[in-house]
Formats: structure tokens, C-alpha cells, sequence
């Protein structure tokens, strides 16, 4: 009895041991992940080049506490969900907050960023479609990503009526409204309007006023390779930098 209560022991010891070892590592070089989601992040010319308004702010806080990026790449959301929740990777933003993530990851106090949820149309239908309540929505297709974190009532509402399109990058949706397919497309204003803005179809499409959701954007931290302490030493960090000069310059060149 006292051999397999001090074998316990020492396991316990040792799990307790390698679990430090991998928080340690990881906290000095990040795995990061993100999806195709501009002006967030979005691939640049190589796999170390994501760009874009929270790909800056992120690389800026990190490199304030001297944290360095062993490799930032581009995935499908759900592939870049999966991989931050089993520790492939250590970090994974843009993100909002769920009951699921938090199973899986920490997240910081301060968020990045907030941001507002709104419908797209055909110019075309514009003074046709509106959107006041989501009954507007009825017998019209709505176009989503796949693997988004849309509200609740939202989903339980297209899911009721089946009348939604999912796509697995946003621009898609897009292409949807422009075929006829979609009739609206959900999805934030600043994306929407990149999104757009590269299809060369500005003059086409329109985002009503009225947002459906306004939400936070975050980092979200694995909690196989990266300690709660860590999450909060960022958060603090995060926002000392909002009161930077820097801080104001990243906003500028962003247009944010």
C-alpha cells in the first residue's frame, strides 16, 4: 500500500512537472493560428506574413513581453479551433467567447477589439429587404460561415426557418449574393466591406444599419501549453498598450 501511494505520488509529481515544462516552452515562442477573416488577418506573401489590423496589435503586445512567434499560419476556423483546443497550437484569434472555447482555452480580461454584426444586400434590393427583426429574414436565404459564433437566437431562428447558406470563408457568401443564392449575407461590417472591396462588387452590395450583434473579439490561449497566469499577464499588457502612442499609429494605418 505505501509503494503504490508513494508511485501516486511521484506521478503526480511528474505530470504536475511536465505540464510546467510545456507552459514554460510554449510561453517563450507562440504557435499561433487565425482563418482568412480581412481586415483581421488574412495570408500575406508567406506563411509568417498574416496581416491585418489584430495580426499587428498581437504581434505589437507580444513582442512588449519579449514573447516570440515560432509561426503564425492561416487555417479553416474549425481546423484552427481543434488544433488550439488539443495544444497543436498554443494561440488562436480573432475568436469570441463560448461555453466551448472556455472548456478548452483561457482568455484574457482585455479583448482586442469589439465589433458589430449587420446584414449585406444586393443594391439592387435595397428599400426591398430590411431587417428590424429577424422575421424580415423569412423566406430568404441567409448566407454564413461555418463554424462562426453568431448568437444564439440568431441561429435557433435560420435553423427553425432552414433558410441559410454556410460557406467556409466568408467571401463566398459573397459570391452567393451576387448569383441570386443568398439574399442576405451575416457577417461584420469591416469584413464585409473588405470583402467587397476585393471582389470589385462595392457598388453592388449594401449593409443595412441596424447590427444583429455586437460582441468581443479575443485571443484565445490553449490550456494543454499555455497557464492561466500567462493569459493575464498578456491581458495586462494588452491594455497598457491601448494608452501607446503606437497603439494610435496601428489605428491610423488600419483605419480602424
Amino acid at each position: 500500500m505505501k509503494n503504490l501511494s508513494l508511485f501516486l505520488s511521484v506521478l503526480m509529481l511528474v505530470s504536475c512537472l511536465l505540464l510546467f515544462s510545456a507552459h514554460s516552452h510554449a510561453e517563450k515562442s507562440l504557435k499561433i493560428g487565425s482563418d482568412e477573416w480581412p481586415p483581421f488577418h488574412s495570408a500575406g506573401k508567406s506563411e509568417k506574413d498574416v496581416k491585418g489590423f489584430t495580426a499587428d496589435l498581437v504581434r505589437a503586445v507580444l513582442r512588449k513581453t519579449n514573447v516570440k512567434i515560432a509561426a503564425h499560419r492561416i487555417y479553416p476556423w474549425k481546423r484552427a479551433c481543434a488544433m488550439v483546443f488539443d495544444g497543436r497550437l498554443d494561440a488562436v484569434f480573432t475568436t469570441t467567447e463560448t461555453d466551448e472555447r472556455m472548456k478548452y482555452c483561457h482568455f484574457p480580461e482585455e479583448p482586442l477589439t469589439d465589433f458589430s454584426y449587420v446584414f449585406f444586400i444586393r443594391k439592387e434590393d435595397e428599400g426591398k429587404l430590411k431587417y428590424d427583426t429577424f422575421d424580415d429574414l423569412k423566406g430568404h436565404k441567409v448566407g454564413i460561415v461555418s463554424g462562426f459564433s453568431y448568437t444564439e437566437k440568431f441561429v435557433n431562428f435560420i435553423k427553425k426557418e432552414k433558410n441559410y447558406e454556410e460557406a467556409y470563408v466568408g467571401s463566398d457568401n459573397f459570391k452567393l449574393l451576387m448569383k441570386k443564392r443568398a439574399d442576405y449575407v451575416a457577417t461584420s461590417r469591416r469584413v464585409g466591406y473588405n470583402h467587397i472591396r476585393e471582389l470589385g462588387i462595392g457598388s453592388k452590395c449594401v449593409a443595412l444599419k441596424k447590427p444583429f450583434m455586437v460582441n468581443y473579439l479575443y485571443v484565445m490561449f490553449s490550456k494543454k501549453t499555455v497557464s492561466r497566469e500567462f493569459a493575464d499577464k498578456f491581458s495586462v499588457a494588452l491594455k497598457k498598450f491601448k494608452t501607446t502612442w503606437e497603439y494610435k499609429e496601428l489605428i491610423d494605418k488600419h483605419n480602424w
